[in-house]
């Protein structure tokens, strides 16, 4: 017995794409059973380990903790025996398995093992690994080089003529070349995955040809035909549970887009009965975030609620902005430690050939003798070093945390408003809404700017600014060709105390030039933060109608609020609507960062 060929069954993981036919009953699959009948009357420890990994295998798609224990039995054997192929298909095993339950950046570490005992061995199975490599790229949205080492196994599966993995790296590819926008080389190349597939008998990556193309067809708008695809998967006879999964959840997909929240409603409800089964963290927050859209829609806010909430824990779960830089790292680590073997290999060469051992096990002792003079003399000094060090580096993790949580949460508050904003006809409630919607989006983005960059506790007020005022001009539709926007805040850095409240000024002074100082005519806007003596100057000035005696809106809700925040601050509030209308806010209270 061999392994099953892990290549084809990740894509189905990971990309959409389902490759094993399980049919869920009271008793186990009867291959798992053959299995463990094999293994039962083996003695031979090399065929073990292959029965191990077909057992975790078949497990993989129904019982995550018995995949886990079969995976573990065959990396203990494999290393017993000392085999480096079976260590490598082994640790692959493990990496998927880790891939399924969200630890990706563990998957990372054994994927780029795997690699290397693959090349050791005269490279065989790269074309897997290269796939799965790929996979694990197209999951952090880096599609260009998930693209790059799909082409690399392409291109092993072509030299070696091997129908199903040419077919799979085809989808994979598409895939790819989809989320880069690239989609008319994408439809060429499932109608040759899907051809190879018929032609070969091969009805699991039929049904991945027909998710491809469903998807396809979703990004050209073209409903019907996307929803075609999707039934002919759902009405196959021999069809998986995953493929199920991805089907209904298009067409609940498909049905939002139309309009049609019950009907939508219901292919998810189905896709979530399925996704019991599985261990599957992409395709849970997929769900739940459809899910939240179709219940509100139908004014079932509660549910929704839920499943927002829902939607942003199992966010957080899945692969983050480190993790690209992880395994970027990951990458540059393997291939660097690769080149640094064959320099030394080459070095140890020439030394052999020119018989200049002595003199460099001399010059070797030599630096062993001052690394251990240098090492007695600082080793205090270094081990109160990285007492300190570590205990930064948990105290920076542990902030960039909690600024990433409290985005999040600010964000979730957004999402609810734009749910509840939908289903609201009072034109002025819905512009209370949205204007409340900006002023949390202005607090959002000064935490989203602190754990994204190395200065914890300090904002750059030029880039923040710059930002927070793009965010406006996006949300009430205006470009800056018709409001011409400039600003003059140079190295100007608080802390988060000082910025949030000067950031929800500006958000109010910016929200009411938009609205009313133009009236659809060409203007400018004017922002000017600068630090003078003991006081910060906030100048916003724009070049509109200015105010009326009669227009009261300075002294609505947005008002109240600077004047309550300039309390705050200790700040003053001066206006000038002579010419345009000036605000000139001057700062007592406030630190720098």
């Amino acid at each position: 017995m061999s392994f099953l060929h892990p290549f084809y069954k990740l894509s189905a993981l990971i990309l959409l794409v389902c490759w094993a036919n399980i049919i869920f009953a009271q008793t186990e699959p009867n291959s798992i059973l053959e299995f463990k009948k094999y293994l039962s009357n083996e003695v031979d420890s090399v065929k073990k380990v292959g029965l191990y990994n077909d057992l975790a295998w078949e497990y993989s798609l129904s019982n995550y903790d018995s995949s886990l224990k079969y995976t573990q039995k065959a990396i203990l054997l494999s290393n017993t025996l000392g085999d480096d192929y079976w260590k490598a298909v082994s640790l692959e095993m493990m990496a998927l398995l880790k891939e399924i339950s969200g630890e990706v950046e563990e998957a990372a570490k054994l994927y780029i093992q795997v690699i290397a005992l693959r090349e050791k061995i005269g490279g065989k199975g790269l074309e897997s690994t290269y796939n799965n490599l790929g996979i694990l790229f197209k999951g952090q949205g880096n599609h260009q080089k998930a693209l790059i080492y799909f082409r690399k196994s392409y291109a092993i599966e072509v030299k070696t003529k091997n129908s199903e993995g040419i077919a799979g790296s085809l989808i994979n590819m598409s895939i790819s070349l989809t989320n880069l926008g690239k989609t008319d080389s994408t439809y060429s190349l499932l109608l040759q995955a899907k051809t190879i597939a018929e032609e070969n008998n091969l009805n699991y990556i039929i049904s991945n040809a027909y998710l491809g193309l469903s998807n396809y067809y979703i990004q050209k708008e073209e409903l019907d035909s996307a929803i075609h695809y999707c039934k002919r998967i759902i009405n196959s006879e021999q069809i998986d549970n995953e493929s199920l999964v991805i089907a209904y959840q298009n067409l609940g997909d498909i049905f939002l887009r139309k309009k049609d929240f019950t009907q939508a409603l219901a292919y998810l409800d189905d896709a979530e009965t399925r996704l019991r089964t599985l261990n599957n963290l992409e395709y849970l927050n997929r769900l739940y975030a459809s899910k939240a859209e179709a219940l509100a829609a139908l004014t079932k806010y509660d549910q929704a609620y839920i499943y927002l909430s829902k939607f942003s824990a199992s966010k957080d779960s899945l692969i983050s902005i480190e993790s690209v830089t992880v395994l970027n790292e990951l990458e540059k680590k393997y291939e660097t430690e690769k080149k640094e073997r064959q320099i030394i290999e080459l070095q140890l060469e020439a030394i052999n050939s020119e018989n200049q051992q002595i003199i460099f096990i001399f010059a070797i002792c030599l630096v062993v003798l001052g690394i251990i003079f240098l090492f007695i003399l600082l080793k205090s000094k270094s081990k109160a070093n990285a007492i300190i060090s570590t205990s930064l580096e948990e105290k920076e993790t542990l902030l960039k945390e909690i600024h990433h949580r409290v985005k999040n949460n600010l964000q979730t508050i957004s999402s609810l408003l734009s749910l509840q904003s939908r289903y609201i006809s009072d034109k002025n409630a819905v512009e209370a809404i949205n204007e409340s919607k900006n002023r949390v989006k202005s607090m959002a983005l000064i935490h989203q700017k602190l754990y994204q960059k190395d200065n914890l506790t300090g904002i750059e007020m030029e880039d923040y600014v710059q930002n927070l005022v793009e965010s406006l001009f996006v949300s009430f539709g205006i470009n800056f060709n018709q409001v011409n926007f400039s600003c003059d805040i140079n190295n100007v850095r608080l802390d988060v105390d000082t910025a949030i409240p000067i950031g929800l000024i500006l958000n109010e002074l910016v929200t009411n030039a938009l609205k009313y100082a133009f009236e659809g005519n060409k203007g400018e806007l004017f922002i000017q933060l600068l630090q003078e003596s003991n006081m910060l100057k906030l100048t916003v000035r724009d070049n509109g109608k200015g105010f009326k005696e009669s227009n009261n809106r300075q002294e609505g809700y947005g008002m109240r609020l600077i004047e309550s925040l300039s309390r705050k601050l200790k700040a003053t509030v001066s206006l000038d609507s002579s010419s345009g209308t000036t605000y000139i806010i001057t700062i007592e209270k406030f630190t720098l960062a």
